[in-house]
């Protein structure tokens, strides 16, 4: 491996995210078939942009979650067979849509992406139960997404429970994978009142989960 991309994940470690950029793009110079390189330049980049999501700067935000992306991508297409890479995009695309739901702009085509990602992880890894969870995270945003439309949630609540579970067959005390189901259960519960159903049972069960989710969370 080529030196810089050591140095570069100290950088990156000590929120030194110019230096971790720089020390990147150096170590692609030297190594192109490195592609934690890549990655390491899209960890970069994601930092700033989550730092400036939570500082409520959209547009500082939504453009260097947009280059994580691509350096994600990159890297994707050196290590096809690394999952955690897929998952990695698949996060950045759940923040954008975050960014773009407060907009009020469309978040179905992202959160679909996003979908399709976590399932390459899956396939690359079944055996890491992260990329069921993020699975299931996008299913959750999904469901939610499909309220006030008319397309059902329902198809997708079902995925979403099920997802969860083999997240949780995986490690039973996942409690994002807890939280996903039982958030996008709730939306579901709100899809059911709006049909003139009663709600009650599919809240109870997201209710349920979320105060495992609750307990078993660090």
């Amino acid at each position: 491996q080529a030196p810089e991309y050591l140095q570069g994940l100290i950088a990156l470690y000590r929120d030194q995210l110019d230096e971790a950029l720089a020390l990147a793009d150096k170590a692609k110079q030297k190594a192109p078939w490195l592609y934690e390189a890549e990655e390491l330049a899209g960890d970069a980049h994601a930092a700033r942009g989550l730092a400036a999501k939570a500082g409520g700067q959209a547009d500082a935000a939504r453009d260097s979650l947009e280059r994580a992306l691509a350096h994600y991508q990159a890297a994707i297409a050196i290590g096809r067979s690394a999952g955690h890479l897929y998952e990695k995009a698949a996060e950045v695309l759940l923040r954008q849509s975050e960014i773009d739901r407060e907009r009020g702009k469309p978040v179905v085509p992202q959160l679909e992406e996003a979908r399709k990602l976590a399932d390459h992880a899956i396939t690359a890894a079944p055996r890491r139960g992260s990329g069921y969870t993020k699975k299931a995270y996008a299913l959750f945003h999904l469901s939610c997404a499909y309220l006030g439309t008319d397309q059902s949630p329902e198809a997708l609540g079902k995925q979403l429970v099920q997802v969860g579970d083999q997240a949780l067959a995986i490690d039973p005390r996942d409690g994002y994978a807890l939280d996903a189901v039982g958030s996008g259960l709730g939306c579901l519960g709100s899809y059911e009142q709006a049909k003139g159903r009663s709600p009650l049972p599919i809240w109870k069960d997201a209710l349920a989960r979320l105060r495992r989710a609750a307990e078993v969370m660090p």
